[in-house]
């Protein structure tokens, strides 16, 4: 039997789940992202037509996506065989779900 207490419960955590995807969604476009604009970067390295940004500390961002990224990060650890790949991650920027490149972050081996 569905009861008024019952609906306001579904209601609740109707409301609290639709906050918290919205607040999640705030402010991801790639023309506000002050994190993978080239001022905060030390040094920008290009290779083959490829953009790869320096943030210091082992902390990359390769604007590259699908096959591009492959290639262009393959070239960047031939070419620097004293790092040692840590990790990666794609940066999803807005839309939600669209990668606009990938975080890479190397340690020297």
């Amino acid at each position: 039997m569905f009861t008024l207490k019952r609906f306001f419960c579904i209601l609740v955590i109707f409301i609290i789940v639709a906050i918290i995807t919205t607040t999640g969604c705030v402010g991801n476009s790639p023309h506000n992202d002050k994190f993978t604009t080239e001022k905060n970067a030390s040094i920008m390295i290009t290779l083959n037509n490829s953009s790869i940004v320096d943030y210091g500390n082992g902390v990359y961002f390769f604007s590259e996506r699908d096959a591009e990224f492959g290639n262009a990060l393959s070239k960047f650890i031939a070419d620097h065989p004293e790092l040692e790949l840590v990790s990666f991650s794609p940066n999803d920027a807005y839309p939600y779900g669209v990668i606009t490149g990938y975080w890479v972050v190397f340690r020297l081996s």
